[in-house]
C-alpha cells in the first residue's frame, strides 16, 4: 500500500517547519514529522490521521474540538430524561454501586 507524505512545502502551507497540505489534510504523519509540528497545527488536521513508524500505523492523531453548546444541552437533557425513568430500585442499585 503507497503512502502519500507530506507534499513540498511550496506545495501547501507549513507549520513547525513540517508542510501541511492544502486544506490541513495529511494522509499520514511520520514520527519524526510528528516531533516537528505544532498544537496549531494538529488542532488544523481535518481528522483523524495515522501516525507511521517503519510504515507501520502505530496510532491516529485526533484533533480534539470543543462541544457546542447545543451538543451540550443535549447531552445534559437526555441524562436527567434518564434518570428520570429510573425506578427507586435503580436508583438504590446505581447508588450503592457508584456513591
Amino acid at each position: 500500500m503507497a503512502t502519500t507524505r507530506f507534499p513540498r512545502p511550496d506545495k501547501g502551507a507549513t507549520a513547525g517547519g513540517v508542510a501541511i497540505p492544502e486544506g490541513g489534510t495529511a494522509r499520514v504523519i511520520g514520527m519524526r514529522d510528528l516531533q516537528k509540528i505544532t498544537a496549531a497545527t494538529i488542532a488544523g488536521l481535518a481528522g483523524a490521521t495515522p501516525i507511521q513508524s517503519a510504515g507501520a500505523t502505530i496510532a491516529l492523531l485526533i484533533p480534539l474540538s470543543p462541544a457546542s453548546p447545543e451538543a451540550i444541552a443535549a447531552a445534559v437533557a437526555a441524562v436527567e430524561a434518564d434518570r428520570a425513568r429510573r425506578t427507586p430500585e435503580e436508583r438504590a442499585a446505581l447508588e450503592a454501586e457508584f456513591g
